[in-house]
């Protein structure tokens, strides 16, 4: 029994050495086959000139704020109410890459269909109208990438070819005027944009503009009048671009 267990216990022991030899032989290759491993792709380069297109819902409030005297009685009331639509257009920015710090400029312009109003339910004289036909902006852009994903702040000069209209439905012939220029203002938010592949980019956009507060004075609908406006407006955007 002593020598079949002896005889055992020396065979195992050749068989330990063996497989410890095989081990030896082959770490020298299973390194080398680690160090043979392709090296992970760089991280994305978001350095480049892009352009796009835009497309995004708004919505806001603006307020008509009215003094001065119409047909020899004092006006002075102020009518807040809500305007809101859709919008969409193109854009085109820079980026620069320092790290994972990334800043550049953009501008944008869309054409918009955003409308709101009011009715003087004070004296039943009249209704008030906005209506947005574009906008535009011009924004410097800072952020912060993670590979192919940029997180980013933005913020510039806005600006908006607002109508307003008066009309006066009190007394025939129920007179209406218009007054449309392009509005300025300042606009903020941020987005994330995300490269699904080297040359298209992704993006969802928060901005907020608020335009300043202008005046206008009626001399048709109601002579005598001044309608002081202060319109601002929140947007969602979504967008494609296209780097180069």
């Amino acid at each position: 029994m002593f020598k079949q267990s002896h005889a055992l216990a020396h065979k195992s022991f050749k068989v330990m050495l063996a497989g410890a030899a095989a081990l030896t032989a082959l770490a020298p290759n299973a390194f080398a086959a680690d160090f043979d491993q392709p090296a992970p792709s760089a991280a994305y380069d978001w350095s480049g000139v892009y352009v796009g297109a835009t497309a995004g819902y708004n919505w806001g409030k603006d307020s008509t704020t009215e003094s001065g005297t119409w047909l020899g009685f004092p006006v002075n009331a102020v009518f807040g109410y809500d305007v809101d639509g859709m919008s969409g257009g193109v854009k085109a920015g820079v980026n620069f890459q320092s790290g994972s710090f990334v800043y550049g400029a953009e501008a944008d312009i869309e054409a918009a269909n955003i409308t709101g109003g009011f009715v003087d339910r004070i004296q039943n004289a009249g209704i008030g109208r906005d209506r947005y036909d574009w906008l535009a902006s011009i924004r410097a852009r800072m952020g912060y990438a993670v590979d192919r994903t940029l997180f980013y702040g933005t913020g510039g000069v806005s600006f908006a070819h607002i109508e307003n209209t008066y009309s006066q439905v009190l007394i025939p012939p129920f007179a209406s005027e218009s007054f449309d220029k392009v509005r300025t203002g300042w606009t903020i938010g941020g987005g994330v944009d995300y490269a699904l592949t080297d040359k298209v980019i992704l993006g969802a956009e928060y901005r907020y503009t608020n335009f300043n507060a202008f005046s206008n004075v009626s001399t048709t609908a109601f002579p005598g009048v001044t309608g002081e406006q202060d319109p601002s407006s929140h947007a969602i955007r979504l967008s494609v671009s296209y780097k180069f």
